[in-house]
């Protein structure tokens, strides 16, 4: 029987519609591979397939169908990238109704879902509930249980044996905040909103930069520290530039999931770059504990962040 956990990363402010593929000009040279908690094996998915499903209710902050159209364009960004050197597949399958986080290693109705949560935990959850305890509170309650300033999060379950990835859900931050303020999700390309006037008519956290990045968490990379990395772990108010995949990101991308050949060992590709914080005001991370149960928040004052978090308990 293996051990496996789970990894969670978040991002904040996006928006985009349309798909791109490789940014030539990116500053980004770099990517990170995520690894199992003290150990030098890092996730992937063995079979190069991610099946991944819809909430149906999608977000009420967006007209008609716009979420789901940049959601889609979010993947197909991937899947152009995916055509020139890799053989790895993103299946959208059917959408549904409710949005279960994690892996349950005694059902075969496990489903990789993409949920917009439009409540905070805090606002329905009683005191004293038994899913506070078990940490179950998001899906009992179908309420977003992270912080108020992570924009999205990714939550990949995976094997501490060997890296290999079972499952990997999304939820975009859509609740209240504790101040009354949430981050409003657009799907437009320009102009960037005023902070004191957002709207749907205005780039605010937009979609598809947000889901662009959050797939690559999906796919086995982690935050990378270089200024116009797709991975990078901060995105400002208007932010699209997130929507084309920097060459650093795809570099990662194809290497992990080389056409007709295996996944190499991190050794064998692991491109540590652990570029300095080049001056932007506010960035702070917080270490992830040894046993690998904490959130490993990226924050950014006045903009929005991505997050990490690595947890059990084992399935097999």
């Amino acid at each position: 029987m293996s051990r496996s956990g789970r990894v969670v990363r978040a991002l904040a402010l996006a928006a985009g519609l349309c798909p791109a593929l490789v940014a030539a000009q990116s500053p980004s040279e770099g990517f990170i591979r995520t690894h199992v908690p003290d150990k030098n094996l890092c996730l992937f998915w063995p079979q190069r397939t991610y099946v991944f499903n819809y909430h149906s209710q999608g977000s009420s902050q967006t007209p008609g169908t716009a979420e789901f159209v940049a959601m889609d364009a979010a993947f197909d960004t991937w899947r152009a990238l995916s055509r020139t050197c890799s053989d790895f597949r993103f299946e959208k399958g059917p959408y549904v109704g409710v949005a279960i986080i994690g892996y349950d290693k005694a059902s075969s109705n496990n489903t990789n879902v993409l949920v917009f949560r439009e409540r905070a935990c805090r606002d329905v959850v009683a005191p004293g509930d038994p899913c506070l305890a078990d940490g179950t509170c998001r899906n009992v309650y179908q309420c977003w249980d992270e912080s108020d300033t992570t924009i999205a999060i990714t939550t990949s379950t995976f094997s501490f044996n060997t890296g290999v990835i079972y499952d990997a859900d999304i939820e975009f931050n859509a609740a209240p905040q504790a101040n009354g303020e949430r981050f409003l999700f657009t799907t437009i390309s320009s102009p960037p909103c005023d902070p004191d006037e957002q709207s749907p008519l205005c780039v605010a956290t937009d979609v598809q930069n947000t889901l662009t990045h959050e797939i690559g968490h999906v796919i086995g990379l982690d935050h990378e520290e270089i200024p116009g990395s797709t991975m990078e772990a901060t995105a400002p108010l208007g932010e699209t530039s997130k929507r084309i995949i920097d060459t650093g990101t795809a570099a990662g991308f194809c290497q992990i999931y080389p056409a007709g050949q295996p996944t190499p060992p991190c050794e064998d590709v692991d491109e540590k770059v652990l570029a300095v914080n080049r001056g932007t005001p506010g960035l702070q991370a917080v270490g992830c504990d040894a046993t690998g149960t904490r959130l490993v928040p990226w924050t950014l004052l006045f903009a929005a962040a991505f997050s990490l978090r690595r947890r059990g308990p084992p399935p097999p």
